[in-house]
């Protein structure tokens, strides 16, 4: 069950929407539809929310960013997007092994999570050391200096040695 989403009871999805001009909107709506098929095209499907329109400014065929709310998912690691690389074979990150050397693992990544982190579904343990900084300077097998995440500033003048934070 590890990493796995698990839907709210019932299935109540809330609604949060963010206006064009990045202004939230006041209220709150629920899903109501969801369409069973997936466009292999767009990577998407078609979902449907309601929500109060007291003003009438949400006008038909406005763009809004839309945030559907209730899921779960137990025992997820999430870990900075700076931390995740496109490599030829995937996705990667750099990891401190028990030695304090560099290792590069393969992962799959899943949802983003707020607006700065990624899910990584398999490749990574919890307790994992995850390099975050100074990834472009990291030779795998060879030793790095750790730096706790918020310290990262004081390293960074320490090539050819990778800064790594704990996540």
């Amino acid at each position: 069950m590890k990493g796995r989403l698990i839907a709210p009871e019932g299935r109540d999805y809330e609604i949060e929407i963010v206006l064009s001009d990045n202004a939230p909107y006041p209220f709150k709506g629920k899903l109501n539809f969801a369409s069973p098929s997936f466009s292999q095209d767009t990577g998407s499907f078609l979902v449907r929310g309601v929500l109060p329109n007291p003003k009438g400014e949400l006008r038909p065929g406005m763009f809004v960013t839309a945030f559907v709310k209730g899921s779960q998912r137990p025992n997820a690691i999430v870990v900075p997007q700076l931390a995740v690389q496109q490599g030829s074979n995937g996705h990667l990150v750099y990891v401190v092994n028990q030695q304090g050397s560099a290792e590069v693992r393969p992962v799959v990544v899943g949802d983003y999570y707020g607006q700065k982190d990624i899910v990584i579904l398999t490749g990574l343990s919890a307790g994992d050391r995850v390099i975050v900084d100074g990834a472009l300077k990291v030779v795998p097998g060879r030793p790095v200096k750790i730096v706790e995440s918020g310290a990262t500033t004081a390293a960074k003048a320490a090539p050819p040695q990778a800064d790594a934070g704990k996540k």
